[in-house]
């Protein structure tokens, strides 16, 4: 579908059409609305709830939340920085109300088709490697079945 060989991402418009930050428009978008509100909100954290497990020493160590950002940008070691506009959309989750300065970066396509957490992160540098390897070779990785037996009632 995209990320085809060929195709080159140099330019942050087109980062953007892969990779959104963003809490969807519940109205527009209910099904991915539903999705980024069940597995895609990091936190709460910080000020909402300094008890959470991703805390240490007063300060997210996932760096969450985020910046609001207008546009897509890259830093000064090229790591890109998405846009997180302040649209007005919001999440109510345990009693936080969650915009998106806590959206884990996704992409839309993917989310729909498996409904599964999925972080995306461009990968534009040759080190990404070491960080790409890094995941592949976790430990604690989590699988989740469940069986079932069907029992016919007829």
């Amino acid at each position: 579908m995209f990320l085809q060989p060929w195709y080159k991402y140099h330019h942050p418009t087109h980062i953007g059409k892969i990779i959104f930050d963003e809490i969807p428009n519940q109205n527009m978008d209910i099904e991915l609305y539903k999705i980024i509100a069940s597995i895609m909100i990091h936190g709460p954290c910080g000020a909402q709830n300094r008890r959470s497990p991703c805390m240490k020493n007063g300060k997210c160590t996932w760096y969450f939340p985020r910046k609001i950002v207008e546009n897509i940008t890259f830093d000064a070691d090229r790591y890109s920085l998405h846009r997180r506009r302040d649209t007005g959309q919001i999440i109510k989750k345990e009693d936080c109300v969650i915009n998106n300065k806590y959206v884990i970066p996704y992409n839309r396509y993917l989310l729909l088709k498996y409904n599964v957490h999925i972080n995306l992160k461009l990968c534009n540098q040759s080190r990404s490697i070491k960080y790409l390897f890094k995941y592949m070779n976790k430990e604690n990785v989590q699988i989740v079945a469940t069986f079932y037996e069907s029992v016919d009632t007829q």
